[in-house]
């Protein structure tokens, strides 16, 4: 690179700030005040916008996506499995060997069967307390 350029490089101040915040964190390993040192590696990164243990960058997009007037799109977003998925698998019972579906239908038989007993059971009390002794 020229010397004699009137050329801006930016990239010699990251590295330059680069280099002066791993001396200031040098600095801080060795003694020097926490605060004073912490505060020049803000300042420094600040002002070359770079990432430190101190600050980060966060990028804002302000360019609009849809004019002010316009009301929001409400539209279903495609979900995409990995091939060989299926959304059963996921959000069902899993798909492992046992026999998880046969268990299913004779708990959901044997919990009707058992309402029906109660159901019999109350309704012999009602007709056995309705009889005249």
């Amino acid at each position: 690179m020229p010397l004699d350029s009137d050329t801006e490089n930016p990239g010699i101040g990251a590295l330059w700030a680069r280099a002066k915040i791993a001396a200031l964190h040098d600095e801080g390993r060795r003694g020097a005040d926490s605060a004073l040192t912490r505060k020049a590696v803000i300042d420094t990164a600040i002002a070359h916008h770079l990432v430190s243990r101190y600050t980060s960058l966060v990028a804002v997009d302000k360019t609009p996506v849809r004019p002010a007037g316009d009301p929001l799109a409400h539209e279903q977003v495609p979900n995409l499995l990995p091939y060989g998925q299926r959304m059963n698998a996921i959000f069902g019972f899993p798909a492992t060997a046992t026999n998880a579906a046969v268990l299913q239908q004779r708990g959901l038989v044997l919990l009707f069967v058992a309402l029906l007993l109660l159901g019999a059971r109350a309704l012999r009390r009602s007709t056995d307390h309705a009889r005249p002794a």
